[in-house]
């Protein structure tokens, strides 16, 4: 097996690490929350501590119930995502609403593509699409890093509330969507 490159960085949530690496898993991404729907090579990390498994194109956010186990789940971390790679690349879903042919909803979905979603992927989270309703109010699932995360409601109410209102009028309000 080739060995695999693995750069391990701190994400703004302190339960979360972003595993970057040269392989590509995914264009759909998807969470795994239980051990029992994961590749059998991260089942180590569910038993060391890890709660999630956000998994993104080039990059695996790892989740832990408690920040202490952060030793524990490293050590073992490369090794497993290495084997678990080829795994979890042929995993394919996608959990996001049908936007039909509204207009705004299009535009909603654009922006969250081009400028915010690849922004948020740098710290190791995602933000989904779930709903925009006739109030105005843009529902929003944030996964990875961003899921629970202490910072995440100053990324909704600022950055990216004032990014739509800015490109999408009809946007009054971001509200995250509970999982």
């Amino acid at each position: 097996m080739k060995e695999l490159f693995v750069r391990i960085d701190p994400t703004p949530n302190p339960l979360t690490r972003k595993f970057s690496f040269d392989v590509h898993l995914t264009d759909s991404p998807y969470e795994i929350t239980r051990a029992e729907s994961a590749p059998e090579a991260l089942g180590p990390l569910f038993a060391a501590g890890v709660v999630s498994v956000f998994v993104a194109r080039d990059y695996l956010s790892l989740t832990v119930a408690d920040e202490n186990r952060w030793p524990d789940v490293q050590k073992d971390a490369r090794t497993a995502i290495a084997g678990a790679a080829e795994a979890l690349a042929s995993l394919s879903r996608r959990e996001e609403a049908e936007s039909g042919n509204d207009p705004v909803t299009s535009k909603i979905k654009g922006i969250l593509e081009t400028r915010i979603r690849p922004a948020v992927a740098n710290d190791g989270g995602d933000v989904r699409f779930h709903s925009f309703d006739e109030k105005g109010v843009l529902h929003l699932e944030m996964a990875g890093a961003c899921s629970g995360c202490p910072s995440s409601s100053a990324t909704l109410k600022h950055g990216i509330l004032n990014m739509m209102r800015h490109f999408v009028p009809e946007v009054l309000d971001v509200e995250a969507v509970a999982r």
